[in-house]
C-alpha cells in the first residue's frame, strides 16, 4: 500500500475525530462528577472500619474509572485523605459532559491539596538532574537557627549560601562544601572548583 495513502487516511480520520470533539465541546454542558456517577450516597470516613478504607478507596476509584475520571496522586497520600477527597470534593467537581472513546477526565490529588514538601524535594531533585559537568556551584538565599552549644543562647543567621558539588560516580551530586551564613562545613569528598 501507499505510505501516502496511509498518511492522507490517518489525516482525515484524526480531522473527522478533532470534528467530532468540537462539536461536543461546543454543545457540552457542565455536569458534576456526583451526577455522572448517578448520585450516589457514600459511607462517612467514620463508618469504615480502618481495615476496610483502601478496599473502599479502590472501589470508590474504579467508580470513577468507570466514567472515565482517573485520579492520581504525585505523593503518598492516606487513604483517610483520599477517600474524604474522593467522595466530598471530587464528586462535587464539574466537568464538560463530552464522551469520546479513549478520553479522560484526569485529577490531581495535590492540584486541590498541595503538599510543600514533595514540592520542594522535586524541584530539588529536578534542579539536581539538569545539571551538567564535573562541578556545579548553586547559590541561594537562606535563614536558619538553633542553639550555641553549651549556652543553650538562641542565634540566627541569614543570607547568601553558596553550595559546591562535585559528580557522583554513584549518580547526581555529591555536596563537597556548603557555606552559610554563621556556619561553614567542608568535606574531603573531592576538590572544589
Amino acid at each position: 500500500m501507499d505510505e501516502s495513502f496511509l498518511d492522507e487516511e490517518q489525516d482525515r480520520i484524526q480531522k473527522a475525530l478533532n470534528e467530532e470533539f468540537e462539536r461536543q465541546f461546543e454543545n457540552a454542558k457542565r455536569i458534576s462528577i456526583r451526577e455522572l456517577l448517578g448520585s450516589p450516597t457514600f459511607r462517612s470516613i467514620d463508618e469504615i472500619p480502618p481495615e476496610k478504607l483502601e478496599a473502599e478507596v479502590d472501589r470508590v476509584l474504579e467508580l470513577l474509572s468507570r466514567i472515565d475520571v482517573v485520579v492520581d496522586c504525585l505523593a503518598d497520600v492516606p487513604d483517610a485523605d483520599l477517600y474524604r477527597f474522593l467522595t466530598t470534593e471530587l464528586v462535587n467537581e464539574e466537568i464538560d459532559d463530552i464522551k469520546i472513546e479513549g478520553m479522560k477526565h484526569c485529577f490531581i490529588y495535590e492540584e486541590f491539596h498541595p503538599n510543600d514538601e514533595y514540592d520542594a524535594k522535586s524541584s530539588a531533585e529536578h534542579f539536581l538532574r539538569d545539571l551538567e559537568g564535573e562541578y556545579a556551584r548553586v547559590t541561594l538565599q537562606g535563614r536558619w537557627s538553633g542553639l550555641k552549644a553549651g549556652l543553650l543562647e538562641p542565634v540566627s543567621h541569614k543570607g547568601e549560601c553558596v553550595l559546591k558539588m562535585k559528580k557522583s560516580p554513584y549518580g547526581g551530586y555529591d555536596l563537597i562544601q556548603a557555606n552559610i551564613p554563621g556556619f561553614i562545613a567542608e568535606s574531603s569528598a573531592g576538590e572544589s572548583p
